[in-house]
């Protein structure tokens, strides 16, 4: 249950996202500037990831630790750390992959994401 609420959050932001994301780039013209064009827009939303599921951590240690007296919501925080440790692992899987991808295929590294 508490999955389906953060997952239709986050599906009515990364909606609410896409326009800006898919407007503001240019029309590629070959298969190599698809690629940058996608490893861009995933750079982009690697930092976003990461702090949802750094957020969702914390949350859940919060709840762990303030209600360790009932088992229901002990449970909960103990079932939203466990998932941001998982969707952490994922987005740091994800980023070094696209940077293998991306040196193999452009010949550089992609780098530390930085803040706009």
């Amino acid at each position: 249950m508490l999955l389906s609420k953060i997952s239709k959050k986050l599906f009515l932001f990364f909606g609410a996202l896409s326009p800006a994301l898919v407007f503001a780039v240019e029309t590629p013209q070959d298969f190599k500037g698809f690629l940058g064009l996608f490893i861009g827009i995933i750079q982009l939303l690697i930092p976003v990831i990461g702090a949802i599921s750094l957020w969702m951590f914390f949350k859940g240690l919060i709840v762990f630790i303030k209600r360790s007296g009932n088992e229901n919501e002990y449970k909960e925080g103990r079932q939203l750390m466990i998932w941001g440790v998982i969707i952490l692992f994922v987005m740091v899987s994800v980023y070094a992959i696209l940077n293998i991808f991306y040196g193999s295929v452009f010949g550089g590294r992609i780098g530390i994401p930085q803040l706009p």
